[in-house]
């Protein structure tokens, strides 16, 4: 391992190394070890791998002193710069070609996982980067697939920047320990956004598609790990109003920014998935009084601010105002079925029955009514009973259809 402050020219011209791992590190020297030794086993070995200890109160710089690679560099800042100031102080200090970004507590699944994301880059120059599905890893046991990180499908291919671009509008396309980066993407749109700090990769995954097409391997290579330190749970604890606004701006920057390259027909994509954003916020505040949630001339005021005219603001509005009710049902149905898991049946009552007051047609808010004014008259729970009879029934549904495909 090497320790360096800073990294001079000479340096440079001794080592040239294809790829640049960027690890960033705060209170995570526990996970250092599997993130860095996932790296150290891959097949490609052209790469250098720069942990960035962000002024670390635990024993981050023994747990790097563990790694005698040379390609290993070490690099402690001398105060806490916070995570989108550490990220790009990182990729700044990068000498590779191709740039991967890995938090400390995320790692590779796949050992040949480089080898095939540089194969495709260097064979496809219109590509800007290269991702995968994650695997969650909890507790050092390896889960379910990440769901919306395999959102292209089970075919490798490369996805047009368009494509990136209208998935963005209604989620983030990439999850972020899997992606490996053209140098160019950071020198052409610029860095991580410090007013982003939890969705600035939301943001730039979206804004190098506008100028890149992306690669896609089917095969889940990469491990993100959850745990009750994630920088997203802390931030959700700490700072919980910011949090809960990253994802809209994000939105807006990304609207706008697609706009300036042209892809005026997704439009009509940011304008559904800002309405379906703004009716959900808008929903939890009226049903669950949620302190987070937006009063409607907030939202006015805001959708307002960042549309790009008076005529799609009108849009937005028109659009939100036209899956109220049905929101505002689902939240009522919601609240309800909380209450009832806690006892609390005359609150769930009360909110059922808005719920139906909405949507008259809806089952679920009419069963869980029903079972809670005679759960109050009988004193027996019927919901258990009824997940159990339907759990019966699926499984005799699916020994029957194999029964038939046998026969």
């Amino acid at each position: 391992m090497i320790a360096r402050g800073v990294r001079s020219g000479l340096e440079k011209t001794l080592t040239d190394p294809k790829v640049s791992f960027i690890v960033p590190c705060y209170k995570l020297a526990h996970y250092l070890g599997d993130c860095v030794n996932s790296i150290l086993s891959q097949t490609y070995g052209d790469f250098e791998i720069i942990i960035m200890d962000d002024c670390s109160p635990d024993n981050t710089p023994e747990a790097a002193a563990e790694f005698k690679d040379p390609r290993v560099i070490y690099i402690r800042n001398e105060t806490n710069l916070g995570n989108i100031r550490n990220y790009n102080k990182g990729i700044e200090l990068a000498w590779g070609r191709y740039i991967w970004l890995i938090s400390a507590d995320d790692c590779l699944r796949s050992q040949g996982v480089l080898q095939r994301y540089v194969d495709l880059l260097e064979k496809n120059p219109q590509v800007g980067y290269v991702f995968c599905p994650a695997i969650t890893l909890r507790d050092d046991k390896e889960f379910e697939v990440e769901e919306w990180t395999a959102w292209p499908g089970d075919n490798d291919q490369i996805i047009s920047g368009r494509e990136i671009v209208r998935r963005s509008a209604y989620a983030c396309a990439v999850s972020a320990p899997s992606g490996l980066v053209r140098r160019e993407c950071y020198a052409r749109k610029g860095l991580f956004r410090t007013d982003l700090p939890r969705a600035s990769d939301y943001y730039l995954w979206a804004i190098f598609a506008t100028i890149y097409d992306v690669g896609y391997f089917a095969e889940p290579m990469v491990y993100y790990r959850r745990h009750t330190s994630n920088m997203e749970v802390t931030m959700e604890r700490e700072q919980p109003s910011f949090y809960y606004e990253q994802e809209l701006l994000a939105r807006w920057l990304i609207k706008k920014e697609a706009e300036k390259t042209g892809f005026l027909d997704l439009r009509s994509d940011f304008c559904r998935a800002l309405a379906g954003a703004y009716t959900l916020r808008l929903a939890k505040k009226a049903a669950e009084d949620w302190q987070y949630g937006y009063t409607w001339d907030a939202a006015i005021q805001e959708i307002r601010a960042n549309a790009s005219d008076e005529v799609e603001a009108e849009e937005i509005m028109r659009l939100i105002r036209a899956g109220w009710s049905a929101a505002l049902a689902s939240r009522h149905s919601f609240v309800g079925a909380t209450y009832y898991q806690m006892g609390r049946l005359d609150k769930a009552v009360i909110a059922f029955r808005s719920a139906l007051t909405l949507n008259p047609w809806s089952i679920r808010p009419r069963i869980y009514l029903i079972s809670s004014r005679l759960e109050q008259l009988f004193g027996v729970r019927f919901i258990p009973w009824l997940s159990l009879l339907r759990k019966v029934a699926l499984r005799l549904s699916q020994e029957s259809k194999k029964s038939q495909m046998s026969a």
